[in-house]
């Protein structure tokens, strides 16, 4: 540090979660950051629902920015925009100015196998989780409120009928005490992604996490690939689903929401269970009352399941793209993989000591 000597702007495309700073450049790490690199950032935010809508009008328009940041861009962006040239191949950027990161991989061949497409290159930079970082690697729970719980006289639910009358007391028992039916059961932020997701590890689907994504283990052999829609434990899965459904267990236009609908139901103390990492952070104070659900039972007397929501090590392999239009592609590349190492990670997360959270608060 400083990455230049005479300070430069670089323009990103940044997707927005509603929880965070409208201006990252006020907060307290991105500060600091500049002040030691002496890289100023635009960058570019968009709010989270329409981040791709505008990703994707931008790069067919031409007219996009140098850096394409935690847009959700999916393997199959990455090797279309990489094969046209519109994203900038990293090898070499990342052997010679990015060391943090160039560490891990050679650590880690299995991250750098999963970054590198058919054609030898990289270009995308991901989310790396320590391998050994369990509680981070299975972020997602199922959560329910203690403090309806007490008031229900009941326990924290262990079976799936436990879940499933706790939801029902939720929607007729007006906990929240406001003489009004405006409770939701159960929810998320994805549009139903993460129920499904936390729920189908009770039934035996997704037994190799939810980074595998539409596949996992045949459980009849194990070195076998099923594809989980085929399956009888994903038809288990949905059963259930509809079941809380069509009780009105689950939020009716849960398909249709997003973290800001999620956040506000939440934060109005209206939201009885839900499929997310922190209620905490989503919810703020009303988010304490939530304690995490174990892997339900399908009955009293079954072992418990395993905990199937596990993540992988490599996490979101699109969080950060270079393009073709990129005036600094070493100073931008120096400025990021500070991030990869304890200094930037602490930075990024945690902010500096007396300010405010890093920019993902």
């Amino acid at each position: 540090m400083p990455i230049v000597k005479d300070k430069v702007t670089v323009r990103f495309l940044s997707s927005r979660p509603p929880m965070s700073a409208e201006d990252w450049n006020t907060t307290s790490s991105m500060k600091k950051m500049e002040e030691m690199s002496n890289v100023h950032i635009d960058w570019g935010t968009v709010p989270s629902e329409g981040v791709k809508e505008r990703r994707n009008l931008a790069m067919a328009s031409g007219d996009y920015p140098e850096v394409i940041y935690r847009t959700g861009l999916t393997s199959v962006d990455l090797a279309k925009y990489g094969e046209e040239g519109t994203f900038v191949p990293l090898n070499t950027l990342i052997d010679n100015h990015m060391p943090n990161l160039k560490a891990i991989l050679d650590e880690n061949p299995d991250v750098r196998k999963g970054l590198t497409y058919p054609d030898g290159n990289i270009y995308g930079l991901p989310t790396i989780y320590d391998s050994e970082f369990e509680s981070l690697k299975m972020q997602f729970k199922l959560w329910v409120r203690k403090d309806w719980l007490d008031k229900f006289g009941m326990e924290v639910p262990t079976t799936l009928d436990e879940y499933k009358a706790y939801l029902e007391a939720v929607k007729t028992k007006d906990p929240n005490g406001n003489g009004k039916n405006d409770e939701v059961g159960l929810t998320d932020g994805s549009k139903g992604s993460y129920v499904y997701q936390m729920l189908r590890s009770n039934f035996g689907a997704g037994n190799r996490g939810m980074t595998a994504g539409a596949i996992d283990a045949d459980p009849s052999d194990p070195n076998k690939v099923r594809a989980i829609e085929t399956s009888d434990d994903y038809k288990e899965t949905l059963t259930y689903l509809h079941e809380l459904y069509a009780a009105g267990l689950i939020q009716p236009d849960v398909f249709t929401n997003d973290q800001a609908k999620l956040v506000s139901l939440g934060t109005d103390g209206l939201v009885g269970s839900v499929a997310v990492q922190s209620p905490a952070a989503f919810f703020g104070k009303e988010g304490e009352n939530y304690v995490a659900v174990p892997p339900l039972k399908k009955n009293a007397s079954d072992p418990v399941p395993e905990w199937n929501a596990a993540g992988a090590t490599l996490r979101g392999a699109g969080q950060f793209a270079l393009t073709d239009k990129a005036e600094n592609p070493v100073a931008i590349a120096r400025w990021m993989v500070y991030f990869y190492g304890e200094e930037g990670a602490r930075l990024f997360f945690l902010g500096i000591e007396g300010g405010d959270l890093g920019e993902e608060g």
